[in-house]
């Protein structure tokens, strides 16, 4: 998950984030810390509330729907693997929990709903490896994978 655990100047902040890793490197592996801007945690909360909003939106709407699968996976300007879906899918591992739930939602209420899209969706996917050094499998991208390959028409 994800907590603020302390408010301050940067200095301050910092002292706290040693001690929480100190003390917690007794354990097989220390709990991950990060300091960060309030601006910055602002935004990603706002970010978060938006795709939230968003995914409750589309199920209404199929146009906006097929808008945001056809945004989603178009190819950015860096080639084959540089759509907004595949950055998603790589960094992955590399969200909180709160944050892969909203846009593993979002896309099972996208992606996964259209037959089109979802096998232009499950191509990309089966072509890159998704699977990082990901301590919460429950969470990952790969657990949509059974949604995915367990439809006749894929």
């Amino acid at each position: 998950g994800r907590k603020s655990v302390r408010f301050g100047d940067h200095q301050f902040c910092e002292q706290a984030k040693s001690i929480i890793v100190r003390n917690t490197s007794r354990q097989s592996k220390p709990l991950r810390v990060q300091v960060m801007h309030s601006s910055v945690v602002a935004h990603q909360c706002f970010a978060l509330k938006a795709l939230s909003w968003l995914g409750q939106i589309i199920q209404y709407s199929d146009g906006l729907k097929r808008i945001l699968c056809q945004v989603g996976l178009q190819k950015g300007p860096e080639g084959e693997n540089s759509s907004l879906v595949n950055r998603l899918m790589l960094n992955d591992s590399k969200m909180w929990k709160g944050a892969r739930n909203i846009y593993h939602q979002l896309l099972m209420n996208s992606l996964l709903m259209d037959l089109k899209f979802k096998k232009i969706f499950a191509i990309q996917f089966a072509k890159n490896d998704y699977i990082r050094d990901d301590h919460d499998r429950e969470f990952s991208i790969t657990d949509l994978s059974v949604q995915m390959f367990t439809v006749p028409s894929l």
